[in-house]
């Protein structure tokens, strides 16, 4: 019986293909492997989560290194730059810059005129060192009331205080016992005759007014700090005179002093263009000469609070001008050592 062979035909499958594929991957592996192996490693960053890391720098021959720096020459010479610590004064203030009062740009300008000439600025003005007082300077002046004045002094039970904010402090931290006081912040000696600050049982009277309603022994005058923001020191001096003269009317048994200006802190000073000590000794000067003109007394109370460098002492204010209590009994005391 023949046997009937029957060839069945082959046709490629997806079989076919397995040794090529596997052959061209190991080939292509071969090359990725020889390529990345011979790529450079990336260099670490110097910081990582902000810590620093220690990166050893790549070492150079010496001998290319002393050839390099010859044909450079000698380095250029670094330029000369202010260190950040001598733009800062040397004796850091207590209460950070910050809150500190702004500075005026309308210096004091030496013994005849303010800086830019002109007439007196408005009551409205922001020339006056009180209106810009920091709320933590005024918040150490205790509440009316906070002062011991159980033990009466009849030296001072007919003098009268007229000022501005740092006679508002003497009379909250001083004991003078039965002293009288026309104070208020930011007053001026233009204000002294038409802003009304003074409380009397028919209401609010300026001081020149309040001046014709009681009869003093010692009347004492405080003012020039806020006034060094005017554009006329001469405006400033006529002025005062102009008060002393209504003193003078209204109280002609009473001894008339003009007291100084006292100095600012030094950290104050150099931060103030306005405001510093070497404005308030030339306003002094004035308010000397006025004082003889006027046949009044002169106490410089700047004796009694400044330091040997003639400067009021950080400890002193936290403002770098209104006095806390241990300064204004330094006033106090040497207004006793001056009495007459």
């Amino acid at each position: 019986m023949a046997k009937t062979l029957f060839h069945r035909k082959k046709t490629p499958g997806p079989s076919g293909f397995v040794p090529a594929l596997s052959l061209i991957c190991i080939v292509m592996g071969s090359a990725l492997f020889l390529c990345f192996d011979t790529a450079e490693e990336p260099v670490a960053p110097a910081f990582v989560s902000g810590a620093p890391q220690e990166v050893e720098p790549a070492e150079a021959p010496t001998e290319a290194i002393e050839e390099a720096e010859a044909a450079a020459g000698p380095p250029e010479p670094a330029p000369l730059s202010v260190p950040a610590a001598a733009k800062t004064p040397r004796e850091a203030p207590e209460t950070p810059a910050e809150t500190v009062a702004e500075a005026i740009d309308t210096p004091f300008a030496g013994d005849e005129t303010f800086a830019g000439g002109g007439q007196i600025p408005a009551v409205t003005a922001a020339s006056s060192a009180d209106e810009k007082t920091p709320t933590a300077a005024r918040e150490e002046i205790p509440p009316p009331g906070a002062v011991d004045v159980a033990e009466i002094d009849d030296y001072f039970s007919d003098a009268l205080f007229i000022g501005a904010s740092r006679t508002q402090g003497l009379l909250l931290y001083s004991n003078l016992g039965n002293a009288s006081y026309y104070a208020a912040k930011g007053l001026t000696v233009d204000q002294v005759f038409k802003k009304p600050v003074v409380e009397s049982e028919d209401g609010k009277l300026t001081v020149s007014d309040a001046l014709g309603r009681r009869a003093f022994g010692k009347v004492y005058l405080m003012f020039g700090l806020n006034e060094l923001g005017w554009n006329s020191a001469d405006k400033f001096i006529e002025t005062y005179g102009l008060v002393l003269d209504r003193v003078k009317e209204t109280q002609p048994d009473a001894v008339i002093y003009v007291q100084s200006v006292m100095p600012v802190s030094a950290w104050k000073s150099e931060r103030d263009a306005v405001h510093n000590n070497p404005n308030i000794e030339r306003c002094n000067e004035r308010l000397m000469r006025l004082a003889e003109e006027k046949n009044a007394i002169y106490l410089n109370i700047g004796e009694s609070v400044a330091n040997e460098n003639g400067v009021l002492p950080n400890e002193a204010s936290s403002d770098g001008i209104h006095l806390n209590r241990k300064y204004c009994v330094k006033w106090e005391q040497y207004l006793r050592a001056h009495e007459i």
